[in-house]
């Protein structure tokens, strides 16, 4: 049978063993369950002497992969693998995940062949207008080159910066930024999301710091990766520390195929449940006020892509903490199509449907604000502040949108962007009488 090394920080942690096709057992070191700093790789892993086998060990490890099934082929045609089974995939594109643990074949070390290739402003204007073109292509044409793995399912890349240039990284090298050209299906998408991401962090959100940076004539919007710090001042290595981190479907066992409420995936109470666990009660309102709020504000935006896998979680030896969003965007823009007139564009918003469900609904239109503040009830949740930084939010929402859009370059403010400007103010009208309807 194969094996694979896991670690975390540095430390062995564990063995993961293939049984069969998509069958794995994950096994903790002694050493590991006997160390201060353990910590277990997922919460659906807790530590144990008896080893993990099953649907969340399956859906832990295929949750670290993209979920483009061509991206998945491809990496495995280019590793001269058999199949795209995680594991394989794993055994490649696995020193370089997502948070901190790392999977090395049997033996090997996590630190062998750590190199550096710089790469140019023109290098990266090729690798986004070939993911503009091709979904399906993650890393350059050098196939032993930037060996990664992020989960989700849009295109992009990741690469890493030491303060004056843009490197891509071999070996153990941990990236420190994701580039994200393109949305599927949505033109600007990538745009819309950076708006977006700006909006909900000067509401006070804590969110990953995004810009829209050019190379070249071509631009992607690129995100600077949280789960990468620099090493603590008394640290004599100057290389990039691992943060560990787990999404909500990996931390509930969840299939990457179920991340929406909707097709059997977690809601917002399996979060709430997730904070309650193992979030120390001293630190729990720091996860619970950011989550609940965070829910709102995809309610306000119409951010239909706040699934599963768009909240996660840090690790660490005395809990979790909720991490900084990301993926944060709106569909505000594309609702109704080209619809112009008020009235339709408000039907347009109202019966968008939302990733989690608030009592029995996931149309906008119809999570009413009693129903949110019964969420915020639940939570624990001060349900008079909650309104006071909700109508905050909705009276300033199309002037911090019109602040950011001024930062773009004059060609990247496009047809899209300003359908944006045009109907938020519908939008956050709409939502004010929402409120206005409780009081």
């Amino acid at each position: 049978m194969r094996s694979l090394d896991v670690y975390l920080y540095g430390a062995h942690v564990a063995e993961l063993t293939l049984l069969g096709p998509q069958q794995y057992r994950l096994s903790y070191r002694d050493e590991w369950l006997d160390d201060p700093a353990r910590m277990p790789l997922s919460s659906s892993l807790p530590l144990q002497v008896t080893p993990h086998s099953g649907d969340p060990l399956a859906a832990f490890l295929d949750n670290l992969l993209p979920d483009n099934p061509d991206v998945r082929e491809r990496w495995a045609v280019d590793a001269g693998l058999d199949s795209a089974d995680p594991f394989g995939l794993l055994g490649v594109y696995g020193l370089d995940v997502a948070g901190a643990v790392q999977f090395v074949e049997s033996g090997g070390d996590p630190l062998a062949g750590t190199t550096r290739r710089t790469i140019d402003d023109d290098d990266i204007a090729d690798r986004i207008a070939a993911l503009r073109l091709d979904d399906a292509t993650w890393r350059g044409q050098d196939s032993a080159s930037g060996f990664f793995s992020l989960g989700g399912a849009q295109g992009k890349f990741s690469l890493g910066w030491d303060g004056e240039r843009w490197y891509e990284p071999t070996g153990a090298d941990p990236t420190t930024h994701i580039f994200k050209p393109r949305v599927r299906g949505q033109v600007d998408g990538e745009i819309i999301e950076f708006l977006t991401m700006r909006l909900a962090s000067s509401a006070g959100l804590p969110t990953a710091h995004a810009e829209i940076r050019e190379f070249g004539s071509e631009h992607s919007l690129v995100v600077q990766r949280f789960d990468r710090v620099a090493p603590p001042a008394a640290s004599r290595s100057d290389s990039l520390v691992r943060i560990h981190t787990e999404d909500l479907a990996q931390a509930t066992g969840t299939p990457r195929l179920r991340k929406y409420e909707s097709r059997g995936g977690p809601g917002y109470r399996d979060a709430l449940a997730v904070i309650d666990d193992h979030v120390p009660s001293e630190r729990a309102a720091r996860s619970r006020e950011p989550f609940v709020k965070a829910l709102v504000f995809s309610w306000i935006m119409l951010n239909t892509d706040a699934h599963a896998k768009n909240y996660s979680f840090f690790l660490t030896p005395s809990g979790h903490d909720l991490t900084p969003l990301y993926d944060v965007s709106s569909f505000i823009p594309y609702a109704g199509r080209d619809a112009t007139d008020a009235r339709e564009l408000e039907r347009a918003f109202a019966s968008t449907q939302l990733s989690m469900r608030i009592a029995a609904d996931y149309e906008a239109g119809q999570q009413s604000w009693w129903e949110w503040k019964a969420v915020a009830r639940e939570a624990g949740i001060d349900r008079v502040s909650l309104t006071e930084w909700t109508l905050a939010l909705v009276d300033g929402a199309a002037d911090t949108i019109g602040t950011i859009v001024a930062t773009l370059p004059t060609h990247l403010q496009s047809a899209t962007v300003s359908r944006f400007m045009d109907r938020v103010p519908i939008r956050m009208r709409q939502v004010r009488a929402a409120i206005e309807r409780s009081a």
